[in-house]
């Protein structure tokens, strides 16, 4: 759309007010004006390549001291691996020597206890060295990392083994750094290595003290049962004994029925022998017809072939009736009475419970009590002394570098020189730009 007529010519109008200004630059015009200032170019950049060497020359050099620990062998293993109470193998003890060095207390020990500590003290002008606070800031510098290599082809879900690991430090005492690894690994074996005695110890003394739990439970329930079964045996003989003595006193009771039974029939042949007139023991000979009892014999029968008990006569059975009556017990008149009375003293007097009373050791009728007295033999004889043992091997040693990983001092000299020339460009700019005359 075109502008309005009035508009326009109002532009138009104020032109001849603006102040001519040329935007153009000569480049050629300003490089020799550049070239003038040479001096203070070169003064600028010389100043401030000195400096730059007076800088570097005055930084302390850093070096930086690594060593790798790898995975012990079998071998280096020892006599851990002669005892069943704690797995261990040379990966497991790697990683406890591994998750020892990463402590912060292994490392201060460490660290208390090498050459560096003792330089940093010496070299302290301060006089209020602490090495608490020295570690605290050594530990920064302190790496440790896994070494992980190309040729680990994994899938993005698998994590390298651990096998080799890399301990550095980045000091500017490399001698006394080396003592310090050294002693940080030589530390952290040995702290892995008894930590791994002390389980040991806690494991045996765990499974003696099941096993022990297991012979007192056993030899308990030996005695138990022992003493149950003469429990046992004594109710069965007691329950014996009363059958026997319940045939005892049936035995009398029958034998006493028996004597009055027979007292009562020898009462009956008395009447019958005194009512006869028979005093004296007859038979059936003595009662022959021209006898005075003749009549009465034939009136009983000649044909009876046993003799009657009242031809006892009446004074051998009033005898017999009298020590029938007068008898105080039948028991000795009780054929089996005895033999019976003799069951229960031999019931009571029982030889197998006497034994098992007396018995004073249960465990040798156990029949795994041999075998957890083995067992906790074993156990005892287990090792948890593992002097000699290695959790970790060196397989490369800490030395002590060449060269310093920093400062790069050629580095900061040339940094230092391009910037200073820069800064003396920049310089002679505003110097060019001061002297510049108003067009």
């Amino acid at each position: 759309m075109n502008k309005h007529p009035s508009v326009q010519q109002e532009n138009t109008d104020l032109a001849h007010l603006r102040p001519a200004y040329n935007d153009e630059i000569d480049l050629g015009e300003l490089l020799r004006k550049l070239i003038s200032e040479w001096k203070v170019i070169a003064i600028v950049t010389l100043i401030g390549a000195v400096l730059s060497i007076a800088y570097a020359l005055t930084l302390t050099p850093i070096y930086k001291v690594e060593t790798i620990v790898s995975e012990p062998t079998v071998a280096q293993l020892g006599n851990t691996t002669e005892q069943n109470l704690v797995g261990i193998s040379p990966r497991a003890a790697f990683q406890d020597t591994i998750n020892q060095t990463s402590t912060a207390m292994v490392q201060r020990a460490a660290f208390i206890a090498s050459d560096l500590n003792k330089r940093l003290a010496s070299e302290d002008e301060t006089g209020d060295y602490d090495p608490i606070r020295a570690f605290s800031r050594l530990r920064n510098n302190l790496k440790i990392e896994k070494l992980v290599y190309d040729y680990n082809e994994l899938a993005e879900d698998q994590v390298a083994p651990l096998t080799d690991i890399r301990i550095s430090l980045e000091t500017a005492y490399a001698a006394e750094a080396v003592d310090l690894l050294n002693k940080l690994i030589d530390l952290a074996d040995e702290q892995a290595l008894e930590n791994f005695s002390n389980d040991v110890t806690k494991s045996q003394d765990e499974k003696i003290k099941e096993l022990n739990l297991q012979l007192s439970s056993l030899t308990e329930s030996a005695i138990e049962s022992r003493e149950a079964k003469i429990q046992r045996m004594v109710e069965a003989n007691e329950l014996q004994i009363a059958k026997i003595q319940q045939k005892m006193s049936t035995l009398q009771e029958n034998a006493r029925e028996d004597r009055q039974n027979r007292i009562i029939q020898l009462t009956e042949a008395l009447a019958t022998a005194d009512r006869l007139n028979i005093n004296e023991p007859v038979t059936w000979d003595d009662l022959r017809p021209n006898q005075r009892t003749s009549q009465i014999t034939n009136e009983l029968g000649e044909t009876t072939k046993s003799s009657p008990l009242y031809f006892q006569g009446t004074r051998i059975l009033s005898a017999e009736i009298e020590r029938l009556q007068n008898r105080k017990d039948d028991r000795p008149f009780i054929g089996e009475y005895n033999q019976l009375a003799q069951q229960i003293e031999d019931l009571k007097n029982d030889p197998e419970i006497e034994a098992l009373r007396n018995r004073e050791d249960d465990t040798i009728y156990i029949e795994t009590f041999d075998d957890l007295k083995r067992n906790i033999a074993l156990t005892q004889s287990q090792p948890t002394v593992f002097s000699g043992a290695q959790f970790s091997q060196i397989t490369l040693e800490p030395t002590v570098p060449a060269e310093p990983i920093k400062p790069n001092r050629k580095l900061i000299v040339v940094a230092a020189t391009v910037l200073a020339g820069f800064a003396g460009l920049f310089i002679a700019l505003i110097r060019i730009a001061i002297r510049k005359e108003p067009a």
